[in-house]
């Protein structure tokens, strides 16, 4: 878990094994670091982030100046059941 807490698939908030699908969700979240210039979930602490990421009641979107196909693929990778988000390999 080297990656800053916004980063974090919700997964590995649940402190479940971390695989290939949560390395995706980091990609995901990497993307809207990277068009909104902000970490993911910046506004919220460490609790706050482990209750709403981990439980699915807080999801990342991507910005609101993505462009489309950033935003589908920023959608697809941080999908809550990461058995949803596709793989580095293409398949799902």
């Amino acid at each position: 878990r080297q990656f800053p807490l916004g980063y974090w698939a919700p997964e590995v908030f649940r402190e479940e094994n971390e695989d290939e699908k949560s390395l995706v969700y980091t990609l995901g979240a990497f993307l809207v670091h990277l068009i909104s210039g902000r970490w993911p979930f910046h506004q919220y602490n460490y609790p706050q982030l482990l209750w709403n990421v981990g439980s699915g009641r807080l999801l990342l979107y991507p910005p609101s100046n993505s462009p489309p196909l950033l935003s589908s693929i920023i959608i697809d990778c941080c999908r809550f059941n990461k058995e949803k988000r596709p793989s580095f390999r293409g398949s799902k």
